[in-house]
């Protein structure tokens, strides 16, 4: 006889039951035999079983006949979730905002990647396919990155109106109260004004935190000691006030380009060598020149200001701005920026 032991139900070994129809060949039909059989026998067998969610462990308790007080729901970071059904991050480029936020979120997070196909009709049954898996996966966050080109709008042409079902397939779905805390949606873009008014409404993106460039010296300082351990560059610079004079308006992106010009120069005879001179890095700072145009970015600082729905994240400059100022002036670079 075999002693009990602690047994981990993957989500991936209900799935075979609970959606028969995906799983059509030969292959997959012995594998579902396997799981349908062998999976109530190991629960049952088990001391305790763990499960990732709720949503699991009702469907263990109904189809393998496993008792509930056998079984414990592991979340990933909290024994109960009390989230807003979206949240829309309002961010400005390079900031490397969809690493960043997979992980602190707390969730187990996916993110939504192409699903799209050629046939006819296959685009919508994968989106399906999707949604049904994220309903068997709660609590799970969705990581959408660069939202307002990935979902598009309700007036896309040239492919038959597939974009236009597959756009309100899913705010359908992003609207359903009932999987709030469950689901959490997470769309990411760096131009919000571009995101349709659909998804932007309570209900569906409910929060809208915007993400700026660093403001104080200490916020400054502490991305650049980042991006320093990142490159993996030793220096005896301990402030970025030390190399250069104005670090507005610098991106993580920006910084990493510079540290890596300055790692080329500094290491012209050494190419193992990781350490920089302080000379070497201020020389880089005052030769490099950001890609992007000033307006451009003034343009999407002020539509993240606007998009914005709690003024406790904003910076200290913008909280008090007047509205028709600030649409004023978003106006305006609007017209300068398309003469």
């Amino acid at each position: 006889m075999l002693a009990p032991c602690p047994t981990i139900v993957q989500q991936r070994g209900t799935e075979y039951w609970a959606f028969p129809e995906y799983y059509p060949t030969l292959g997959d039909r012995v594998n579902r035999m396997y799981n349908v059989l062998s999976i109530p026998l190991f629960c049952r067998r088990a001391v305790r079983v763990l499960t990732n969610s709720d949503s699991l462990a009702r469907e263990l308790e109904r189809v393998a006949g496993v008792p509930r007080e056998k079984m414990a729901t592991l979340y990933a970071a909290a024994d109960e979730l009390v989230l807003p059904a979206k949240l829309d991050f309002l961010s400005l480029p390079a900031l490397d905002k969809t690493k960043a936020f997979a992980k602190e979120c707390g969730l187990t997070t996916i993110k939504l990647k192409n699903f799209r196909s050629k046939w006819v009709g296959a685009t919508e049954g994968n989106l399906e396919k999707i949604l049904k898996l994220l309903r068997s996966m709660w609590p799970v966050g969705v990581i959408i990155d660069e939202a307002d080109a990935f979902l598009g709008d309700r007036n896309q042409q040239g492919d038959s109106g597939t974009s236009n079902r597959v756009f309100a397939q899913l705010s359908s779905f992003m609207g359903n109260t009932a999987y709030r805390g469950k689901i959490v949606w997470f769309l990411i873009t760096c131009r919000p004004d571009l995101l349709p008014v659909d998804l932007k409404r309570q209900g569906r993106a409910e929060e809208h935190l915007a993400l700026f460039y660093p403001e104080t010296q200490d916020e400054h300082d502490a991305l650049f000691k980042i991006m320093l351990k990142k490159a993996g560059i030793t220096t005896t610079v301990t402030s970025i006030a030390e190399v250069t004079a104005d670090p507005a308006g610098l991106s993580g992106a920006d910084i990493e380009a510079i540290l890596a010009r300055a790692l080329l120069a500094s290491d012209a005879g050494d190419a193992n060598s990781t350490t920089v001179a302080a000379e070497t890095l201020s020389h880089a700072f005052a030769d490099f020149i950001p890609a992007t145009s000033p307006l451009e970015r003034e343009l999407q600082i002020l539509v993240a200001v606007q998009e914005c729905t709690s003024r406790e994240v904003l910076p200290e400059r913008y909280r008090s701005m007047d509205r028709a100022e600030l649409m004023a002036r978003i106006n305006e670079l609007r017209m300068l920026l398309n003469s």
